[in-house]
């Protein structure tokens, strides 16, 4: 998809595909560096693909953010959200969803180098 394309899809797709990929980079990892069950990894995965590990993630990436990351951050961020976290506040949720919004974005777009980046600052973020 050309970065065009992706900026023209609306934020909240671009989060729905961000928050698939964050999820799948934090199993992929969080199995290669511990052992036990799929509960207990399930259970530490849970806690790390959550709204507040993605707005740590979100003002940890923000300030190196391009200005293409940047504007798709803040229109994820400002997105008409008709619901939010069950356990978090609407402000939480909106930060993770701008972080979201971008993993989308760079995955899309195929930025596969500047993805593992974002990725690994924000699994730094929250270790």
């Amino acid at each position: 998809m050309t970065k065009k394309e992706a900026q023209e899809l609306p934020a909240q797709k671009l989060a729905f595909v961000g928050d698939a990929v964050h999820t799948l980079f934090v199993r992929k990892l969080m199995l290669s560096k511990q052992k036990g069950s799929v509960s207990a990894l399930s259970r530490d995965c849970n806690g790390l693909c959550n709204a507040g590990a993605q707005e740590k993630a979100y003002f940890a990436f923000f300030e190196n953010a391009s200005e293409d990351e940047k504007a798709i951050a803040l229109r994820g961020r400002n997105a008409n959200l008709h619901h939010g976290a069950k356990n978090f506040s609407i402000e939480t949720y909106r930060h993770a969803t701008g972080f979201e919004a971008v993993v989308g974005y760079l995955f899309l777009t195929n930025q596969t180098e500047r993805l593992n980046w974002l990725l690994n600052l924000c699994w730094e973020s929250v270790k």
